[in-house]
């Protein structure tokens, strides 16, 4: 955060391309799951789960290779770039002719002709990535959210045609292609005078190297948040699966994509701590702060109204989305949060340490997922992962803090601020939009909660100036400070923290 308003600035153009996806797939979900059936979404659902795992090895790790580079000398892009053509075309044969046996692992036969399509998505990825990491560090954020915006728009837009006229689980597969195929076209036309060098096989090969720790990483994540999945489907069916799909597309894909915007904004910095480390604990441990009160209240608002928005903007027949949803965007609003120290850790080579988090969490969720075969419910694996996260972050907070990366102090006042401020916003929503059933139970606790939440906006508004969030908005300059009183009132503040 050297540049606190520069990553600022990045951060919301990545977000407000996100935005704009998340509400164009809003309205693609309303459209398709009004087409298809629950049990197409779960041939879906089972066909993108196993093309992610795919799609992970080819991308190759080359977002955060460039993203960390110092100099982007043209010989080693180039090399990177055949890299991803060499790569995507494996990873497009493994996709198309492993389909069988994919389908297998998750028993949907119906996903062999989902996977064939998707095919082509794992041919493009490793082209959007290096197209993407180079934008990234280049400080392109407003061309690449508007490469990202046209594209994904645009792939929807397209792919619900598709939908409509084919009424087949492949055609959900459509629209994906055609928004990666629209950013990597764009993206790598934009930044075409940057590959005008010669291909070195040394050069590359050491890029290599650094992009197959990346995927270790990124194979033990895919093993953690997926085997939940695989049981879900062994043991229910694909109706639960697809109706996971439904929920996680209104709670969990929306603070996915936050996580990664803030995050593609952020890694580039993070270059800088690799030699230096005068700044990074006090900065990294306010940046957790900063993306906990970002992403933890917005995870709890969203858990409350996400059985309401599950019913309208799904339809009928999508009771078990509903029911998913609200806990689904706690885990939401939480993983921002333990994936940015997983970044940092990732940018500094410090792999072990993440390896040790993913294994932590592929342990839990493996018990989460047998004891969901055993007991034929989705509900273990929600609570494993959220298990998983209460293990993996404060394991990874031990190490950081004994490296002097954070202070574990300072991160712990801002989570408890967080956890807090958290717990009392949702009980007072919850009580407003069940008034009737709270009024049922006592009047009472219906005038106190009331009587909260007015005593509570009120201090909050007459103590704004030391509002935890504001306090670290203004010390990182992204809220100007108002006079000097206010000045030396936050660098006291500061002080004492």
């Amino acid at each position: 955060m050297a540049d606190a308003r520069g990553i600022a600035r990045g951060a919301i153009w990545n977000y407000s391309a996100q935005i704009a996806t998340v509400l164009a797939q809003v309205a693609y979900a309303a459209v398709t799951s009004r087409l298809l059936a629950p049990h197409d979404f779960g041939a879906f659902a089972a066909g993108t789960a196993s093309v992610a795992l795919i799609n992970l090895v080819s991308m190759a790790g080359m977002p955060q290779v460039v993203g960390r580079m110092t100099d982007l000398h043209p010989d080693r892009l180039v090399g990177l770039l055949a890299y991803a053509g060499v790569i995507g075309l494996g990873a497009g044969a493994l996709t198309f002719f492993g389909a069988p046996l994919w389908a297998t692992v998750w028993g949907v036969p119906a996903a062999v002709p989902v996977l064939h399509v998707l095919a082509l998505t794992s041919v493009i990825t490793p082209f959007v990535a290096l197209g993407n990491g180079l934008a990234l560090r280049l400080g392109l954020f407003k061309r690449l959210a508007a490469a990202t915006v046209a594209a994904n728009v645009g792939g929807m837009a397209l792919g619900a045609v598709f939908v409509l006229l084919w009424r087949a689980p492949d055609s959900l597969a459509v629209a994906q292609v055609i928004s990666l195929l629209g950013v990597a076209t764009i993206v790598l036309t934009q930044t075409r005078s940057h590959f005008r060098g010669r291909f070195r096989l040394r050069t590359t090969l050491a890029d290599v190297s650094y992009s197959t720790k990346t995927l270790v990483s990124a194979l033990l994540t895919y093993c953690a948040s997926t085997v939940g999945k695989v049981g879900v489907s062994q043991a229910l069916g694909p109706v639960p699966l697809g109706n996971w799909n439904r929920a996680d597309a209104i709670t969990t894909n929306p603070f996915f994509l936050l996580g990664s915007a803030i995050t593609q904004a952020v890694y580039p910095e993070f270059r800088h701590d690799i030699e230096d480390r005068t700044r990074t604990r006090r900065v990294w441990s306010d940046l957790l702060g900063v993306l906990g009160w970002v992403c933890v209240p917005l995870g709890v608002f969203v858990a409350v109204i996400a059985p309401f928005a599950a019913r309208i903007l799904l339809g009928d027949g999508w009771g078990l989305a509903g029911q998913y949803a609200s806990i689904l965007a706690i885990i939401g609003g939480l993983q921002p949060v333990v994936f940015m120290l997983v970044s940092g850790f990732e940018a500094l080579g410090r792999f072990s340490w993440n390896w040790s988090g993913y294994v932590i969490s592929l342990v839990v969720n493996v018990l989460s997922a047998g004891a969901a075969v055993i007991l034929h419910s989705v509900w273990p694996v929600f609570i494993g992962t959220l298990v998983s996260f209460a293990i993996m972050h404060p394991v990874h907070l031990l190490l950081a803090n004994r490296e002097g990366l954070v202070d574990l102090r300072r991160v712990g006042r801002h989570y408890a601020e967080i956890a807090g401020f958290s717990l009392g916003f949702a009980v007072v929503l919850w009580t407003l939009l069940h008034v009737p059933t709270v009024l049922a139970i006592s009047p009472v606790l219906l005038i106190a909660v009331l009587l909260f939440a007015v005593v509570g906006t009120l201090l909050l508004l007459k103590r704004r100036d030391r509002f935890p969030p504001v306090v670290l908005a203004r010390r990182y300059g992204l809220l100007p400070k108002r006079d000097a009183g206010m000045i030396e009132t936050t660098n006291a503040a500061a002080a004492g923290r």
